[in-house]
């Protein structure tokens, strides 16, 4: 089986690349990481707030990645 890779925290949030090659997932732990979808490895994460991280959405036009945490903030 395969975790979630937040560690024994809750990913709280998904979101899929717009071409569906990267799924990135949002947590509990404050860390949204990014997945390369066809062999399930880590490709990067970042932490870009002091709080959990509650929502995440992928422009489908861009791909750029948004994220807010719940203290309010909002990251790109």
């Amino acid at each position: 089986a395969v975790g979630n890779g937040h560690g024994r925290h809750e990913a709280w949030a998904a979101a899929f690349s717009p071409d569906g090659r990267h799924l990135y997932t949002a947590g509990d732990d404050g860390c949204v990481r990014k997945w390369a979808v066809a062999d399930r490895s880590a490709v990067w994460a970042s932490r870009p707030g002091r709080s959990l991280v509650a929502g995440l959405g992928v422009r489908p036009d861009t791909g750029e990645v948004w994220a807010s945490d719940y203290d309010g903030r909002v990251f790109r």
